[in-house]
């Protein structure tokens, strides 16, 4: 009993934490904003993304992580794979990975502004400004969002070279989760899907959604970009695998005691794929994260399609 009292307790200090910081970071931002444009109506940096109060989203994520899931629930971090240097004065980084699990968003949020970079831009679903204002319409008031639509992948491609815009500079981190969060109806939709496009894929996907490659696509063509333009683009593979079932909030309680895994790897620009290449490429990275996931839960060797080296403790 006492379990689930502290776990639907640090649910709701989370809940509160994002409610806070969410108003105070929307209407702190829209009024920015109004004072950007009020200021310079035509070149205004209103949609630069240089909101001063882009630190609501770090201390919102720093509070969350520790008081709810190293505070209450006791939950560990640890490090594994490559030590990633943060972005430097020409470095745009994009940080890809698997989606983590909502309660372990703040934990992203925490490690990647904490670590990497302050200046964190996240592609998000355009329906969440409907279901989840508190976060995307912050993160949209601060500059910090690219709400993309995941209609096709050329309406996602359209979405992306419209608000991306004066986000990607120097110093930025872009982060981008091409499969979806996980959930039980999509997981068996996707495999029914897509059996015949990915053979094999019954097999092996069981803990992620098929990664959707549309926003990855418009990512890299205006991420070339931006090399051209002088800045230098790295790419940083993270995924957060925790050591239990967190696939909605009402395993929260699993989250008491639980190991969190941060498995981190950087890939030079020069071997992203085209444009033709992504979806392939992405069910290989997929597969991987599939495979961190058994592997942590004790139900799979890794044998040689992913190599886990020393484990560190955050």
């Amino acid at each position: 009993m006492l379990r689930y009292v502290r776990g639907y307790f640090a649910l709701g200090v989370v809940f509160f934490l994002l409610a806070v910081h969410g108003l105070y970071g929307t209407l702190g931002g829209a009024l920015f904003i109004a004072w950007c444009l009020f200021r310079s109506p035509v070149t205004g940096n209103a949609g630069s993304g240089s909101s001063p109060l882009r630190s609501v989203i770090s201390s919102f994520c720093r509070l969350s992580h520790k008081t709810s899931v190293e505070g209450i629930c006791g939950a560990k971090l640890y490090l594994c794979g490559d030590v990633v240097a943060p972005a430097g004065e020409r470095d745009v980084l994009l940080l890809l990975g698997p989606h983590p699990p909502e309660m372990l968003i703040p934990t992203y949020g925490y490690f990647m502004t904490t670590y990497l970079t302050r200046d964190m831009v996240v592609v998000i679903k355009s329906a969440l400004l409907v279901l989840n204002p508190f976060l995307s319409w912050t993160l949209l008031a601060l500059g910090a969002a690219v709400p993309v639509s995941r209609a096709s992948t050329e309406k996602t491609r359209s979405w992306i070279e419209r608000w991306i815009k004066g986000k990607i500079r120097p110093g930025s981190g872009i982060v981008l989760f091409p499969d979806q969060r996980w959930k039980p109806g999509r997981h068996k939709r996707d495999l029914v899907e897509y059996a015949k496009k990915i053979p094999g894929i019954s097999d092996w996907m069981r803990y992620t959604s098929v990664p959707r490659a549309g926003a990855l696509i418009g990512v890299l063509e205006e991420l070339r970009k931006a090399k051209e333009a002088g800045l230098n683009v790295r790419v940083v593979m993270s995924a957060f695998i925790p050591n239990v079932d967190l696939h909605s909030y009402k395993q929260a309680p699993n989250l008491i005691g639980a190991s969190i895994f941060l498995h981190m790897k950087e890939i030079p620009f020069a071997e992203m794929p085209g444009p033709d290449e992504v979806h392939g490429w992405l069910n290989e990275r997929c597969k991987e994260w599939n495979a961190l996931h058994a592997y942590h839960r004790g139900e799979m060797p890794l044998g040689r399609l992913v190599v886990v080296p020393k484990v560190r403790e955050a």
